[in-house]
């Protein structure tokens, strides 16, 4: 929110390959590019991230439909909650 860090999502696995990184994000320090934080918590290709206005959160959607909001401000580890798309 205030330009000082990047949050850079990771995913798109090729087809054949086991890539660890996939279902990753890493925020940077955006002067240095130095990794702050570095969260692994799914298998699903991050689709978008979005920053809430205050800066305390941080949405991220996967390729799964699922959508994790993470408490920035606080330990960042835990998840907030986690919204699922609805099958149709």
């Amino acid at each position: 929110p205030d330009g000082s860090t990047l949050a850079v999502g990771l995913g798109g696995r090729a087809e054949g390959s086991d890539c660890k990184a996939m279902g990753s994000f890493h925020l940077l320090n955006a002067a240095t590019l130095e990794t702050a934080t570095s969260v692994s918590d799914f298998r699903d290709s991050i689709l978008a991230m979005q920053y809430s206005p205050d800066g305390c959160l941080l949405a991220v959607a996967c390729d799964s439909g699922a959508v994790y909001l993470y408490n920035v401000a606080g330990d960042f580890a835990s998840k907030k909650c986690v919204i699922s798309a609805l099958s149709s």
